[in-house]
């Protein structure tokens, strides 16, 4: 399993969330409309959208769904689950979860965007 890995920024608490064109096209497959996301651990469920092609921003139900999941702040990490083309589940990792810093130090200077590759889900997600 892959898992796309974004930190949160300043500008991504009062905007939308960017993401890379390559993930879009590698991660994402392309998608940029009626992407079905779901949060872990509020279950709650919405349509995302990939807005612009030079500079693609998460739109929809997006930031609906995290403040649901306990809101995104400044430097928390988002954990975005591949289940297959149409459908991702979305988990807000905040700084005194255990996974935390494990995560953290996969992000240097300016890096915001990265992948892990994983056969565990469930510990990652920190659902046992």
């Amino acid at each position: 399993m892959i898992v796309y890995v974004r930190k949160v920024f300043p500008h991504d608490t009062t905007h939308e969330i960017s993401v890379k064109t390559d993930i879009v096209r590698s991660f994402f497959e392309n998608r940029t409309l009626g992407v079905g996301f779901r949060g872990i651990r509020s279950g709650s469920e919405g349509e995302v959208t990939i807005n612009s092609a030079t500079d693609p921003r998460f739109g929809g139900d997006f930031k609906k769904i995290l403040a649901d999941e306990g809101r995104a702040d400044i430097n928390d990490i988002l954990l975005i689950y591949k289940k297959d083309s149409e459908h991702y589940d979305v988990e807000i990792v905040k700084s005194g979860d255990s996974r935390y810093l494990d995560l953290f130090i996969l992000f240097r200077g300016s890096d915001r965007h990265a992948f892990l590759q994983t056969r565990e889900e469930l510990k990652l997600t920190g659902r046992y």
